[in-house]
C-alpha cells in the first residue's frame, strides 16, 4: 500500500493498483514467513518489481479477477527466489546512475513521492481501512446502489411509475461506471445504469443480478435507459470527497432524493457484521461450492489462526464441487 501511495499518478496512467503493487506485499509477507534476512527481502522486492503488472482495462472482464490473484502468486515466486540465492538490482524503486527505478517507470518523474513510503510508518496501518464491497460490482456503484435500495425502501413503486433516476456524481467516477448497453454479465458490473436497473426490477442486488441474460434483458433494457448519470464538475474541482445523490423522478411528478451518500455497508466506516460477511460470502460462493464445501471452508477461515496448515481450504477453494 505504501508503494502505492508513493506511486498514486500510475492509476491515472492505467496500471491497475492491485497487480501491480500487491506483488510488493505478497513478496513481504513470503520473504518473512520464510525468515529471510534484510538483503534477501531487497532481492524479492527486486524480483517482485519485475512481475508487477495489471491494467485497468480488464475492468469489464474476467481476467480483471485473475490479475488479483497474479501478484499472490508471484510474491512467492519472488520470495522463493530469493531465498535460493537470485541476485536482483538491490535499489530498483529509486532512480540512480544505472537508470530510471520502478516508481518513476509508473508514476512518472513528477509523479513519484519517495515520502509516502515511511510517512506514518509503524503508527498508521493501511489494514484497519480496508473496505468491503456491499455489492458484487464495481466499487465506484457502491454508494449510488445502495442509495437508491434505501430510496425505493421508503417509496415503493413499480418500474413503470419511474420517468427517471438521476445519478449525481464527479465526472472521473462517470467516466468508468457509463455503459449504457453493457453486452454481457461481465461489463454489466460496471454499468451503472444496469445496477440501478437491478435495484428498480429486483429490489435487491446479488450474484445474479449480473447474468448475460440480464444484460440482454428487455426489461433490464428499458430501465436503463431511464437512468441519467449528472455529472458534476465543480465536485471535483473542490477536492470534495467522493458521493453520489440519486434522485427518482415520477410520472405524476414527484421526486425522491437521497442525501448525499458518501459511504456504504462494508465501507470501513462502517463495517460488516460476522453475520453480514457470511451471508455475502454464501452468496458470491453458491455458484461455485456445493452446501458441504461452503459450511466447511467457513468454519476453517474462521478459525484460520488456529489451523495448523491450510492444505484442507486450499483443497476446497482449489478443487471445488456443486455437489
Amino acid at each position: 500500500s505504501r508503494i502505492g501511495l508513493a506511486c498514486l499518478p500510475a492509476t491515472e496512467r492505467g496500471f491497475f493498483a492491485v497487480p501491480v503493487f500487491g506483488n510488493f506485499g505478497s513478496a513481504i509477507a513470503s520473504a518473512k514467513m520464510l525468515k529471510l534476512n534484510a538483503d534477501q527481502i531487497c532481492v524479492a522486492l527486486s524480483i517482485a518489481a519485475s512481475q508487477a503488472a495489471g491494467t485497468l482495462r480488464q475492468h469489464d472482464t474476467m481476467t480483471h479477477f485473475v490479475e488479483t490473484g497474479f501478484p499472490c502468486r508471484n510474491g512467492v515466486l519472488a520470495a522463493m527466489l530469493a531465498r535460493d540465492g537470485f541476485t536482483s538490482d538491490m535499489n530498483i524503486l529509486e532512480d540512480n546512475n544505472r537508470g530510471v527505478g520502478f516508481c518513476t517507470a509508473v508514476a512518472g518523474k513528477e509523479g513519484f513521492r519517495i515520502e509516502k513510503l515511511t510517512e506514518g510508518l509503524g503508527k498508521e496501518f493501511r489494514t484497519e481501512l480496508l473496505d468491503t464491497k456491499h455489492f458484487p460490482c464495481h466499487s465506484l456503484q457502491q454508494r449510488s446502489l445502495e442509495a437508491i435500495l434505501d430510496l425505493l425502501g421508503k417509496v415503493y413503486t413499480n418500474y413503470r411509475d419511474i420517468d427517471s433516476v438521476a445519478v449525481e456524481m464527479k465526472p472521473g467516477i462517470a467516466r468508468q461506471l457509463d455503459l449504457l448497453d453493457p453486452p454481457d454479465g461481465e461489463h454489466a458490473r460496471v454499468s451503472i445504469q444496469h445496477g440501478i436497473a437491478a435495484a428498480i426490477l429486483e429490489k435487491k442486488i446479488g450474484i445474479d443480478s449480473f447474468t448475460d441474460e440480464k444484460a440482454t434483458d428487455a426489461k433490464f433494457k428499458e430501465v436503463r435507459q431511464k437512468v441519467q448519470i449528472v455529472v458534476s464538475p465543480e465536485w471535483e474541482s473542490q477536492g470534495l470527497k467522493d458521493f453520489e445523490i440519486v434522485t427518482i423522478k415520477l410520472k405524476d411528478g414527484k421526486e425522491y432524493s437521497s442525501p448525499r451518500w458518501e459511504t456504504w455497508r462494508g465501507h470501513h466506516t462502517s463495517p460488516f457484521t460476522t453475520e453480514e460477511l457470511v451471508a455475502k460470502y454464501k452468496d458470491a460462493t453458491s455458484g461455485t461450492l456445493s452446501p458441504k464445501q461452503i459450511e466447511r471452508s467457513m468454519q476453517l477461515v474462521m478459525n484460520l489462526e488456529n489451523l495448523k496448515d491450510v492444505k484442507e481450504l486450499m483443497k476446497i477453494l482449489t478443487f471445488p464441487s456443486k455437489k
